[in-house]
């Protein structure tokens, strides 16, 4: 029996992984995407060009723009491995580190409470896991904290813990959850105290020294551009933004967590296994601003869930396998049906396309482009900079021993780094262009722009606008349309 049920829940960790990759196996959209200027950000630094790592370096509008790379070593090792493998090779390791943190999170759960608990609660919490499914460098952050909280949690090989941390705070600016952690457990293991001094001196072996440590509070301040992932729930709800189920289900899983904490709270009072609730709050509440958070959320909230339930069932769990257990499968399936229909449009109809690797075609804008010789300088909407900036070799700078060539593209407009710009660029510079034709005209003269690049999938009402004025201009003529992108070049007189 004991052989049976353990392939039974092998199986049944199969099944999940697989419910979590049906998320993750969708090609990737290069020109909306920021896995591009990750990769050329590893050729730089590899190549020597340092300025990478402080300067607006792709821009020609704002090159002096300060800026901190703070996830520098992601784009190091996003390079090697499209270097080598490609980027089917790139998002097959992106959705292998994804599993193997789900799965962190998962045993965890099932190690403080049950399988009973730990299936269904997954299956619930995959959905808001899966919402972030591109390739970026938050993955470390989400692959460290599972591996920070399962060794914190079963006091195993804590004095890893530092080297992670050295890792860490150079390959995304998330590191501050690993010492969250380690504070968090130190409230009960007073031992741990050497650990957390150990990892906070790690984050200072960066590039940047102390202004990395106080980038996680400050650098979502000076955004002078709006972008759905950085916006409150309640925000995105008063806007009537229906393309995402996880605003629904968010709302469950916070609802979820919230009565199983309290329940515990009442019964049990303050205990060791707030430990694994605290954490799942902070992000929770996060989440609730921004709702980039939803996957780090989900996350935490598995096993917090999982041990808060346990704590107010007690051996009830346990005396009743069979009934558990069937509870629990009928639990999962009205759950796995329900997310299913809510998600079925990202499941079943992304335009990308189910498997590895780009999406098909994605390239031909930027072939075409360099075919048909086509010159900068490049007018460019947010979403496709990090495309161009992949694709188009980098302008010549002072001191960095590039051989000049006429036929760059010297730099972008814009890419989707709102950090890297000023507020008042995106304010009064980028979004008016796109609003206002006096704005356009006076700012076309200036740059004296040779060509119009754009992701027509740019949903803006400025950026719909703006195509609009373009397609009706004389003085600008469509020479290239495919799926993802349209350009046009200037008419010569």
């Amino acid at each position: 029996m004991n052989e049976k049920m353990r392939w039974v829940k092998i199986a049944v960790l199969i099944l999940l992984l697989a419910w979590y990759g049906a998320f993750l196996f969708h090609k990737i959209d290069l020109t909306t995407s920021d896995l591009g200027r990750h990769i050329k950000n590893g050729e730089e630094i590899l190549s020597g060009h340092f300025q990478v790592l402080n300067s607006n370096y792709y821009s020609y509008t704002e090159p002096d723009a300060t800026f901190i790379n703070h996830h520098w070593l992601s784009g190091v090792v996003f390079y090697l491995i499209w270097k080598f493998l490609g980027f089917s090779g790139l998002h097959l390791f992106f959705i292998a580190l994804s599993l193997i943190t789900f799965w962190l999170f998962f045993d965890l759960a099932k190690k403080v409470s049950s399988y009973v608990l730990a299936i269904p609660t997954a299956l619930l919490l995959i959905p808001l896991i899966a919402e972030r499914v591109e390739a970026r460098p938050e993955v470390f952050s989400y692959l460290f904290s599972g591996i920070f909280l399962w060794l914190l949690w079963q006091k195993r090989g804590l004095w890893v813990l530092p080297i992670l941390m050295l890792f860490w705070v150079n390959l995304h600016i998330y590191f501050f959850a690993g010492l969250l952690l380690i504070f968090i457990l130190m409230l009960w293991e007073k031992d741990l105290w050497k650990v957390f001094l150990a990892s906070s001196a790690a984050i200072f072996i960066n590039p940047f020294g102390l202004r990395v440590i106080a980038l996680p509070f400050t650098l979502f301040q000076n955004y002078g551009y709006k972008i759905i992932e950085n916006q409150s729930v309640r925000f995105l709800d008063n806007l009537g933004f229906i393309q995402n189920p996880n605003l629904f289900w968010f709302k469950i899983a916070a609802a979820l967590f919230i009565l199983s904490f309290l329940a515990a709270a009442l019964k049990n009072g303050f205990g060791p296994s707030w430990a694994l609730s605290a954490p799942a709050a902070i992000f929770g509440i996060a989440s609730a601003f921004a709702i980039r958070n939803f996957t780090v959320f989900g996350l935490f909230a598995l096993p917090a869930i999982c041990v808060n339930i346990q704590s107010v069932s007690g051996q009830k769990i346990k005396e009743n396998k069979e009934l558990a257990f069937g509870i629990a499968i009928i639990f999962s399936a009205l759950i796995l049906i329900i997310s299913f229909f809510t998600h079925q449009t990202r499941l079943l109809e992304e335009q990308n396309g189910f498997g590895l690797g780009l999406a098909q075609d994605v390239e031909g804008s930027a072939e075409f482009f360099k075919k048909e010789k086509l010159k900068g300088p490049i007018f460019n909407n947010y979403d496709i900079g990090s495309y161009l900036i992949f694709n188009f070799p980098s302008c010549p700078k002072p001191g960095l021993g590039h051989k000049a060539d006429p036929n760059l593209v010297c730099g972008v407009f814009v890419d989707n780094r709102p950090e890297a710009y000023s507020a008042a660029f995106f304010e009064n510079i980028y979004v008016p262009m796109q609003e206002d034709e006096n704005v356009w005209k006076r700012e076309s003269t200036k740059y004296d722009f040779n060509t119009i690049f754009f992701s027509h999938k740019d949903a803006t009402p400025w950026g719909q606008k703006f195509l609009s004025e373009r397609l009706k201009d004389p003085a600008w003529k469509q020479v290239y349309l495919d799926d993802y992108a349209i350009i046009f070049t200037k008419v010569k007189p």
